[in-house]
């Protein structure tokens, strides 16, 4: 792993080489931690891979050894930095320098005892010895002895904390270092082509030479998990006619909901302990040092001022955000204000910026249950702010969302609006901020939520072949399928293009959620090719989708071989024949699912020429008399059309309606009949 070097390390080997050449001449003195040893190690939470500014897991130092600073004489200072493989985006309380609401605590004082460095660095007189909660500490909080102190950002992704003063415990005791309130952007590492396992690494130094062994400088601080998973439902609905409209005005009922479900179980959290988000006071401190709180803030004392105001403080507790768009001119939207099915989590309707931002401002309840969201350029947002989740359990919220609007005989309202579930507050900005919300994350992706339309949704009935539209039968991958319901398009159209479209008129058919190459929409048909792709499948579920709208599903059944000859409605087949008709002429008979083939074509293109033979031979009879092939082959140019050559029987007795079967892999097509000659 690479961490940035900074210009204090440097400047430290070029003094130690120089100091190499002359070490004979000037005496060096001993390091201001000659003997010490520690260990770092860190706690290892799982962090939403979501957010930008997320917590991570606190570092802790535990040191022995060395010799305590004689009482009366000034603590040596060590300067300490931190590493992390991503942008460290903790909140700046200042710039000049950029001052962080990251914090280093020494010894872990108790709440009672907390005494920060008010402009660093701090001096502290030695007292000869003392560790943890010894009132002999030199960190124990009384006038002058320090116990917490503030970082700087200097660089993207490293943090310092400038002359602290670093007491060597002694033998026997221990010195313990805390680094809290770092928070870095978990969606870059999340999102990163990396190989294995992606985690959030941090590493720890001190700079210039301290006289400090350290064992295990590098550690694991969390581990990315998505905190959210959104579903919904979805909703097509008439513009013929009024909807959710009363004798006053919109009547709000629910027309689809939308879920927000924890990736983890204590993923929503709210903001501090306090029992409301807006409570910053002393019942919102979070300062007993290495207690795991369960909201969204980390190491915060209301009491602490200047630069270390609101250190560790969260923005907001989690917010859930739903973000419609494309929502059509004349529609009004209402969302309910509460869950609609149970719910430990307790949540709040608020009112929020554009990006869910902004301090808590509840939304007063409504005697319907509904609250209409505002509506801009056909944009609207409706945001939810937990305030209180059980951190053991993985839960849930569900939400109605009503739509709203009244016929417009003169402009006609149509389209799909679509929605996107996300937390928030939602950003762009991935660097440590002095403004920007913490913490904050990156918007999910757009699925679509309602369409109004004239017409229903798509119903899809049958789905047989397009050769003799006989009912029931199996069909085979490469073969011209014809799909029969209602409402199948938005806009009439043939296809006259290849490789063949898989969207064409609005619609768009997937058959096992593979997209199929569309030869021609109409409301009540819609010719397709069944894919190649389904090779080998007995079952296909087959689904019509038009302008975002989803029909129903209906369960086909598959063969590899499934073999159909053209026929017209009296059941003459489509066969060419050579001129002039006699004994051992040429017939060319044409179909669709005679089986595989080589070299077959991607699906909704062609064959090129006349090497997409059939991998199994077909029998053919005419009259009822076997007739000798002499090629059976994909028909170059058309997709999904197959022909069969073969040679009239000698003993054929020419006549009208004569009948003509093939059988091929073992299965039988259906007869049409030929008049010859």
């Amino acid at each position: 792993m690479n961490f940035r070097v900074v210009r204090t390390g440097l400047r430290f080997f070029a003094a130690l080489a120089l100091g190499c050449l002359v070490h004979h001449a000037i005496a060096q003195p001993p390091p201001p931690a000659a003997g010490v040893t520690c260990n770092v190690s860190a706690a290892t939470p799982i962090v939403p891979a979501e957010g930008v500014a997320e917590l991570m897991g606190d570092v802790v130092i535990k040191c022995q050894g060395g010799t305590p600073t004689p009482a009366g004489q000034a603590i040596p200072q060590i300067s300490w930095q931190v590493f992390v493989n991503t942008e460290i985006t903790s909140r700046l309380v200042s710039t000049s320098p950029d001052l962080s609401e990251a914090l280093l605590l020494m010894d872990d004082p108790a709440p009672q005892n907390q005494l920060v460095c008010p402009a660093p660095p701090c001096s502290i007189q030695g007292t000869g010895g003392g560790a943890g909660s010894e009132p002999n500490s030199p960190y124990n909080g009384s006038a002058g002895r320090y116990n917490i102190f503030q970082g700087a950002q200097i660089s993207g992704n490293s943090l310092e904390w400038t002359g602290v003063p670093f007491d060597p415990p002694g033998v026997g005791r221990v010195r313990t270092l805390r680094i809290t309130n770092v928070r870095a952007d978990v969606w870059a590492l999340a999102n990163c082509t990396c190989l294995g396992p992606v985690q959030l690494f941090a590493f720890v130094t001190t700079v210039g030479l301290s006289g400090i062994t350290f064992r295990n400088q590098q550690f694991t601080t969390g581990f990315p998990l998505p905190d959210l998973r959104f579903t919904h439902t979805t909703a097509t609905l008439m513009s013929l006619s009024n909807h959710n409209i009363g004798n006053a005005g919109p009547a709000p009922a629910t027309d689809f909901t939308i879920t927000f479900q924890e990736g983890f179980a204590g993923a929503f959290k709210s903001r501090t302990v306090a029992a409301r988000p807006d409570d910053t006071s002393p019942a919102a401190n979070q300062n007993t040092p290495g207690k795991v709180y369960p909201s969204a803030s980390g190491f915060y004392n209301a009491g602490f001022n200047g630069t270390y105001t609101g250190a560790g403080l969260a923005s907001q507790g989690t917010r859930l955000i739903a973000h419609f768009e494309n929502v059509p001119a004349g529609v009004n939207l209402f969302v309910t204000q509460q869950p609609i099915a149970g719910s430990s989590v307790r949540v709040q309707l608020v009112s929020t910026g554009p990006e869910g931002n902004g301090p808590y401002d509840p939304i007063a309840p409504a005697a319907n249950r509904f609250a209409q969201i505002t509506i801009y350029d056909g944009s609207a947002v409706a945001v939810w702010e937990v305030l209180s989740a059980s951190p053991a359990d993985q839960e849930s919220v569900q939400f109605g969302v009503a739509v709203s609007f009244t016929v417009d005989s003169a402009s006609r309202l149509f389209g799909t609006a679509t929605v996107r579930g996300s937390l928030a507050p939602l950003t762009d900005l991935r660097i440590a901020s002095l403004t920007d919300p913490v913490p904050r994350y990156i918007e999910g992706a757009p699925q679509p939520a309602f369409t109004i339309t004239d017409r229903g949704a798509p119903v899809v009935t049958a789905a047989v072949n397009a050769a003799n539209f006989a009912a029931n039968g199996p069909l085979a991958p490469g073969s011209i399928a014809a799909i029969f319901g209602q409402y199948l398009t938005a806009s009439t159209q043939v296809n006259s293009s290849l490789p063949m479209p898989v969207s064409l008129g609005g619609t768009t058919v997937k058959i096992n959620g593979i997209p199929a190459s569309i030869y021609a929409t109409s409301p009540g048909q819609v010719n397709v090719e069944i894919p190649w792709e389904l090779a080998g499948a007995g079952e296909g579920t087959v689904k019509v989708i038009v302008d975002g709208v989803e029909s129903n599903a209906l369960t086909i059944q598959l063969s590899d071989t499934a073999p159909y000859i053209f026929a017209s409605v009296d059941g003459q087949g489509l066969i060419s024949r050579a001129l002039p008709v006699g004994p051992g002429s040429t017939l060319i008979i044409y179909g669709t699912g005679f089986g595989p083939v080589q070299n077959p074509p991607a699906t909704g293109s062609a064959a090129v020429d006349f090497t997409s033979t059939t991998i199994n031979a077909p029998d053919v009879s005419i009259g009822g008399i076997s007739a000798e092939g002499v090629s059976s082959s994909l028909t170059p140019g058309i997709v999904g059309v197959y022909q069969v050559s073969i040679r009239i029987p000698a003993s054929l007795m020419f006549d009208v309606g004569i009948p003509v079967k093939l059988s091929i892999g073992g299965v039988e097509s259906n007869t049409v009949t030929i008049n010859l000659p």
